[in-house]
């Protein structure tokens, strides 16, 4: 189903009580608080799980660095990402490997990721700004955490702000439980190109 960020503003308007609207550039409070925090809601709302629909791999790019007692490798952090999911072999065989975010000591102060593996395959979240692309149950928790953002300053309301953050917390597990349920989590898994020989 194709979906639109005034689709999702609409639908967090519905649960704060308030009346629609049609552009986010309208003269009016709905408008404006939505323009204002709904990317926010969504940036927030992807980072917090492992989304299928924003997950994506990246070789990563090896920095060149003097090696430390506790990493033998450092990898520049992906820029334009919300989130690092995890550190794969390249070519994805065997399991995830374990892996350490920090900075490069100054006057550098990159952000890198450190880990024991080269080469590496990076898994991410990626900042996806098209709601096309958002899985149904994903765009229904990203609208109620709109919701909790907005409610107040729109209604003054904290009774409706309680009832927005309980469905809030009911939507996001039930919509991680789905996305959970359509993967298999098996470190040991070849990759679908090993299988046959």
């Amino acid at each position: 189903m194709e979906r639109s960020e005034v689709d999702i503003c609409n639908a967090a308007l519905g649960h704060c009580l308030q009346r629609t609207i049609h552009s986010l550039d309208e003269p009016n409070d709905q408008a404006r608080y939505c323009e204002q925090f709904y990317p926010v809601a969504r940036d927030a709302t992807l980072r917090k799980f492992d989304w299928s629909c924003a997950r994506a791999y990246q070789a990563g790019v090896k920095v060149e660095w003097v090696s430390n007692l506790a990493w033998s490798s450092a990898y520049y952090y992906p820029p334009d990402i919300l989130a690092v999911r995890g550190i794969l072999p390249a070519f994805n065989k065997g399991p995830r490997v374990p892996y350490q975010i920090g900075k490069l000591a100054a006057p550098s102060e990159t952000r890198v990721i450190f880990t024991n593996m080269a080469p590496v395959t990076i898994v991410v979240t990626e900042a996806i700004t098209d709601p096309a692309h958002f899985d149904p149950l994903l765009a229904d928790v990203i609208a109620l955490d709109l919701a909790t953002r907005i409610v107040l300053p729109l209604t003054k309301k904290r009774d409706l702000l309680q009832a927005i953050s309980q469905s809030r917390h009911l939507a996001y597990h039930e919509a991680m439980t789905v996305a959970m349920n359509e993967e298999v989590y098996d470190g040991d898994v070849d990759a679908p190109w090993t299988a046959v020989r």
